[in-house]
């Protein structure tokens, strides 16, 4: 199960590429070209098409880091989770319409309610209510 978004892998990236575009392939087929719904299946499909690529690259790029990096490597390898979490979540966003459809992975396609474990425990140390 999928506890925090900076966690995605590539192979949780491919499994949704691969089911979103069976699914918008199915819709593309079975209505008319220029039809709205045809148009949408387009415009979803182009953008799994176009974000999926650069996700993938940012998850195989991903370093563990222990501090004793240089500070443009921290900075960079914290840019790319930012970017993974994001993209991830536009990409379940878009797919969770087929929530519970066959084949479709609610433990791993989903949004968690922290991107990255530190943000956890950052939170669990500075709740809201202590931000007055």
């Amino acid at each position: 199960m999928l506890q925090y978004m900076s966690e995605v892998t590539e192979a949780d990236v491919e499994a949704l590429r691969d089911f979103m575009t069976a699914r918008l392939r199915g819709i593309q087929q079975r209505h008319p070209e220029g039809s709205d719904e045809c148009r949408a299946a387009a415009a979803i499909f182009e953008f799994f098409r176009l974000d999926c690529p650069e996700l993938l690259q940012k998850i195989d790029r991903k370093v563990d880091l222990d501090g004793s990096e240089p500070f443009s490597t921290r900075i960079e390898a914290e840019q790319d989770v930012r970017d993974i979490i994001e993209m991830w979540s536009t990409l379940v966003h878009l797919a969770q319409p087929w929530e519970g459809s066959p084949g479709f992975n609610s433990n791993r396609w989903k949004i968690t309610g922290y991107g990255t474990r530190e943000a956890e425990a950052w939170m669990a140390e500075h709740p809201p209510s202590s931000w007055l």
